[in-house]
């Protein structure tokens, strides 16, 4: 069996970086210090064109000191002799377009998706390296990908690594790409107490690493979270005075127009975040305006949870509401065609008998079965998403009451349900694979905050393998984070974004990639038995981020010094004494993994 595999894997490594014939050869950008090709475009190329051109030329020059020039096909009037790397789309490059007349590249221009090619080729005489695919970002996706895979370049927040080099060389390769799941997600409430204080050029550089990591959904509007200033259009839509509530005025200008800018940058990175609708809850003082302009509007309070109000579901304002909530976010922040079911009465249940409640569930499905009509016609062709986590609320949202929800949306209508936490919790068993709806397998890491170095690799990798092999799990359709703690437990966070482009690495496989992009050379077989150590203890089966029991299991990932200390929110007892006991094997390890990662000081420590 042993020597199957390892055939298989020679195979595999033969075909993905052999090339297929006498027409390719070894495409040199760089050569002692000194650029060696160009780069040629389009003669109208994209933004992300130029930007993957820019990408492409910047980390080239901090590798070797060398910079590539740039340039764009007029026709066929191409640069002096020489090599050249063509970025593009064969509908729009030329050279590209005749290598695909030719059959030197295969690019599936009928298709918009996601995926890319990287091909060396000859063309004319000249070495030419393709990169090249169908979709608007695919090019950008396809020159990360250059840099990661042939460079060696580590694409981390915060510490890239790029190794430095005289000679850069892309080997003979006919490498295609594609992903395996088209919704991948990065998300999390870690966004309203940690990035939203970065300026233009930090949410910029953190929208560029969506597309370094192939992210193309994300849960918030990138930019400052002001989002409740946005929603004075709102009001203004609806012909009702709301007094504006949040940041002075000259401050939140500033912060709206970053937002607008942002949010429209996102798009163009392929990062597309659903525009805004809501289950209805209003304050006290929007619940008088509303009355006074729409006097016959019905209202729902739920007094056991701090009295909160809802539009009722039943009524025709509740629509009007959402209308007004979804036109004001496509006219500020770009019509990013994904758009957000509302979310119902997550972690509440309203209605103070059982027949209420199973009115306001029955008026819930029917409301927003209304809503999603309105939106098809109005801007046909988009996606639909919801959070699993809206349906929290067991006692509350049992299967029955959720099947009513999804099967109210028309079945015509592309809705995905973004189900976390699915590698602790598998709602989706208990809610039958989310049918009719299609569904994403989100990993929920660091609840509360919890910046602890935890995740069971083996339990995430073996429950997404498990889902993919369900003849039920048919319409898992993506693949994400959702986090609410940023840039910690780097190692677990690449894993899971891995894995949604190709969730079948190995472990092996994935561990050596990840320690050749992020540490030195003459560290890398050092680093990878540190993290083979590491997936029996913190990165292994006690170290699982559970939140079945509630939040208070969520504490059990964080280190003992911390419950010593009285500074944790719970205490140290019988719960976290047998946490311990279960972990007692950890010390000689981590001991060991500590004397092996200090042999190549050449390489990071940072875990």
């Amino acid at each position: 069996m042993a020597v199957a595999r390892t055939v298989s894997i020679v195979w595999w490594v033969g075909l993905v970086f052999g090339g297929t014939g006498a027409l390719s050869a070894d495409h040199v950008l760089v050569r002692n210090g000194a650029a060696m090709s160009r780069v040629l475009l389009a003669p109208d190329p994209t933004p992300q064109e130029k930007l993957a051109a820019n990408e492409l030329c910047d980390y080239v020059n901090r590798m070797t000191g060398a910079m590539l020039s740039v340039q764009r096909s007029e026709g066929m009037n191409l640069p002096p002799d020489g090599p050249f790397v063509a970025i593009g789309r064969p509908a729009t490059h030329p050279v590209l377009r005749e290598l695909q007349a030719g059959g030197l590249i295969s690019v599936d221009t009928a298709s918009a998706h996601e995926g890319f090619i990287l091909r060396t080729t000859q063309w004319r005489g000249r070495s030419v390296l393709a990169v090249a695919g169908a979709g608007d970002v695919s090019p950008l996706y396809g020159v990360y990908d250059l840099l990661e895979r042939f460079g060696r370049v580590g694409f981390f927040r915060y510490e890239e690594q790029i190794p430095q080099r005289t000679d850069f060389i892309v080997s003979d390769c006919n490498i295609r790409e594609d992903p395996h799941f088209r919704v991948r997600l990065h998300g999390g409430q870690y966004h309203y107490f940690g990035i939203q204080w970065f300026g233009e050029a930090g949410w910029k550089e953190n929208l560029r690493w969506y597309a370094k990591r192939r992210m193309n959904r994300t849960n918030y509007k990138p930019g400052p979270a002001v989002h409740n200033l946005v929603n004075r259009g709102v009001w203004s839509r609806l012909g009702l005075d709301v007094a504006e509530i949040g940041a002075p005025q000259a401050e939140s200008a500033t912060a709206l127009n970053l937002l607008r800018r942002m949010s429209r940058y996102g798009i163009e990175l392929g990062v597309r975040a659903p525009m805004q609708a809501t289950d209805g809850e209003v304050s006290l003082e929007q619940a008088e305006a509303i009355r006074r302009k729409y006097p016959d509007t019905r209202f729902v309070r739920d007094v056991e949870n701090h009295g909160q109000i809802w539009v009722d579901p039943d009524d025709p304002f509740w629509l009007k509401l959402n209308q007004a909530y979804l036109e004001n976010d496509m006219e500020f922040f770009g019509n990013t065609r994904l758009y957000s079911l509302p979310s119902p009465w997550t972690e509440r249940s309203p209605g103070d008998t059982p027949e209420e409640k199973e009115r306001l569930t029955l008026a819930f499905a029917k409301a927003v079965g209304r809503l999603t009509e309105w939106v098809d016609v109005t801007y046909p062709g988009g996606e639909w998403m919801i959070d699993g986590w809206a349906f929290a609320n067991r006692q509350f949202w049992q299967p029955f009451r959720v099947k009513r929800v999804l099967e109210a949306i028309p079945p015509a209508l592309d809705l995905i349900v973004w189900a976390y936490p699915a590698e602790d919790q598998p709602t989706y068993e208990l809610f039958d694979y989310w049918q009719p709806a299609s569904w994403a397998f989100i990993v929920f890491h660091s609840s509360g905050g919890n910046t602890s170095v935890h995740g069971d690799v083996h339990r995430i990798m073996g429950r997404t393998y498990r889902a993919l092999c369900d003849q039920r799990a048919d319409k898992l359709v993506g693949y994400g984070l959702y986090t609410e703690a940023n840039d910690y437990t780097p190692f677990f966070k690449d894993l899971v974004l891995r894995m949604a482009w190709d969730p079948f690495i190995t472990p092996e496989l994935f561990i050596r990639d990840y320690c050749e992009r992020r540490y030195a050379a003459g560290s890398v077989d050092s680093m990878v038995r540190v993290h083979e150590l590491l997936l029996q203890t913190v990165y292994g089966p006690q170290s699982e981020h559970a939140i079945t029991g509630g939040f208070r299991t969520t504490r059990l990932n964080d280190p003992i010094y911390w419950f010593q200390m009285g500074g944790m929110w719970v205490p140290f007892d019988e719960l976290q004494r047998r946490r311990m006991e279960l972990r007692r094997h950890w010390a000689p390890l981590l001991l060991e993994a500590l004397e092996e990662g200090k042999r190549p000081i050449s390489g990071r420590l940072g875990l």
